[in-house]
């Protein structure tokens, strides 16, 4: 990390400044890597819904490919995703209004968002609009190719006689705690018999490790959502369930690829259900009642469930299904943002007022619950306490600790940056001056935070994260607290370039034993060192 020197920083000053307190050259920040990875684990997403995939020997109907043909020009979403904007948020809005289309996001936002649900159709005249992102022939060769395993990445399921069935095999070993340890490799040729011919479903967890454009339709659109996006992928032979009704935790935006599928929505069965943070069990025919929505999804057509609504689907007679489920909202609450909040205001609370640390009444379990009216006079004055506890906790609410907390759980729940190195290809990181222009990659590309605990600043990122879900601890940089002002400044910024030398000039204290340095210095120093780490953008 960068090392602690007297001094605060400034805009102006001689030419040349003094290390006082380290004789050797200024270091670079400290990049925690964090190669100590978490257990893999799927990203949050749709829980069931019903699709499944053609077999090697039975074409699909629909002839698209993953990603777009070379020789021919790019456009709709793709175009968009490959273009540079000015902004980074002006292109997650474009990517939306598109993924939407006629519905801006802006009017989704206002009408639809965590509301209703949102229908599109287009496939009379747009059928290919969602051509180029998935295509079933992806999973023929990732079956063959891929080292995909049952559970982790691919999931074998059908619906029968009203129930769901999962048929994935058993993992290869488990952890002392019962866990996977190893799941077992996919055998496409089991999974296609399976598909001919029991009519089984399909469900691929990370369809963005196999897919660049999907990868970085998601990477934009957490930008503009504010919360990490996960995918499934869904194939399902023609006629054919693979899931059982339910609903999700996350909202969901369904894009049908190839093929066709006929989907029913069902109404709460109480308001509690309306954006549940928690995904449904699966339900029964007679748990739901009948549909307020009955609908035959075909390609190029695109539907969108808020959390909790009920849901089902089927293949129809013609045609084999393949969709996307492009899903965000997860743990995103203010439920979830308050749960961040109050345990610290607790702490700064107790440590401010000494009833917070005194005991709880000795007879507490005693009057609870209350038998006589003496004891229901206690229970009314320990919950004047509790009442009055609860004001001084709001009072001690430091939103700002907060917001960056929540920051930091974003940043830590977002896909990588796609494509990292070729953000600053051919340029000199090492021959960067006081003249270079730069400006933060992205947005939304890091945070930074001033950790109070330890008295320092933290650059969080999300350059380096897995493409799967947080398979890794939280990627961040340790700064010193005389950067803050620097930083700051490139934050404050963007979307416009500025120039090394307008970051603010550090000043250091004079001593006998201090070491001279050029002025700007350690700003070129610390702008070397957020290019490599994939932060800023080299003009």
């Amino acid at each position: 990390s960068m090392s602690k020197r007297p001094g605060q920083a400034a805009h102006s000053g001689p030419n040349k400044r003094k290390r006082t307190d380290n004789k050797s050259k200024q270091q670079k920040p400290q990049h925690h890597k964090q190669d100590n990875k978490k257990k893999s684990q799927a990203r949050p997403q749709s829980q069931t819904k019903p699709q499944a995939r053609p077999q090697p020997q039975t074409k699909p109907q629909s002839q698209a490919k993953s990603q777009p043909q070379s020789n021919k020009p790019l456009s709709g979403g793709h175009k968009i995703i490959a273009s540079h904007y000015a902004d980074s948020l002006d292109q997650s809005k474009a990517l939306c209004d598109w993924l939407l289309s006629p519905v801006t996001h802006d009017e989704y936002k206002e009408k639809y968002w965590e509301k209703q649900h949102l229908l599109v159709q287009r496939h009379d005249t747009q059928p290919d609009y969602y051509k180029g992102w998935f295509h079933s022939s992806d999973i023929q060769r990732m079956l063959k190719t891929e080292d995909i395993r049952y559970t982790r990445d691919i999931d074998v399921t059908n619906y029968v006689n009203g129930k769901r069935v999962t048929l994935n095999p058993a993992p290869l070993s488990t952890n002392d705690d019962g866990t996977p340890k190893e799941y077992a490799p996919a055998d496409g040729k089991w999974i296609w018999n399976k598909f001919n011919g029991e009519g089984v479903s399909l469900r691929l967890k990370c369809p963005q490790e196999f897919s660049p454009p999907l990868h970085k339709m998601m990477f934009i659109l957490e930008e503009l959502w504010g919360a990490g996006v996960s995918a499934n992928v869904y194939l399902t032979p023609k006629s054919h369930q693979g899931f059982a009704p339910h609903y999700d935790d996350v909202e969901v935006f369904i894009l049908q690829v190839e093929g066709s599928k006929r989907w029913r929505l069902y109404p709460h069965r109480d308001a509690s259900e309306h954006l549940d943070r928690t995904s449904s069990p699966n339900f029964d025919q007679a748990d739901i009642g009948s549909p307020f929505l009955d609908v035959v999804l075909k390609s190029g057509d695109l539907l969108c469930l808020p959390r909790g609504c009920i849901h089902q689907a089927i293949s129809t007679d013609e045609h084999h299904s393949l969709h996307i489920t492009v899903s965000t909202g997860w743990r995103n609450s203010l439920s979830d943002y308050l749960k961040l909040v109050i345990p610290r205001a607790i702490d700064r609370a107790t440590k401010s007022n000494l009833e917070f640390r005194q005991s709880i009444p000795q007879d507490l379990f005693s009057f609870f619950p209350p038998k006589t009216e003496e004891d229901k006079a206690k229970v009314k004055a320990f919950e004047e306490i509790v009442a009055s506890a609860m004001i001084k906790v709001a009072q001690n609410i430091d939103t700002q600790e907060a917001v960056s907390a929540a920051a930091k759980n974003f940043l830590h729940c977002r896909l990588p940056f796609p494509e990292p190195e070729l953000l600053n290809k051919d340029k000199n990181i090492d021959g960067i001056t006081l003249a270079t222009k730069f400006r933060l990659a992205r947005r939304d590309i890091a945070r930074l935070v001033e950790e109070k605990e330890t008295n320092t600043l933290a650059l969080y990122f999300c350059v380096n994260n897995s493409i799967h879900f947080q398979e890794k601890l939280p990627q961040y940089l340790e700064v010193d607290l005389i950067f803050q002002q620097a930083l700051e400044l490139v934050f404050s910024s963007y979307p416009e370039f500025i120039s090394v030398g307008e970051l603010p000039v550090i000043e250091y204290s004079e001593s006998e034993d201090s070491e001279e340095v050029e002025e700007g210095s350690d700003n070129i120093e610390l702008v070397k060192a957020l290019a490599r780490a994939g932060i800023l953008e080299i003009q």
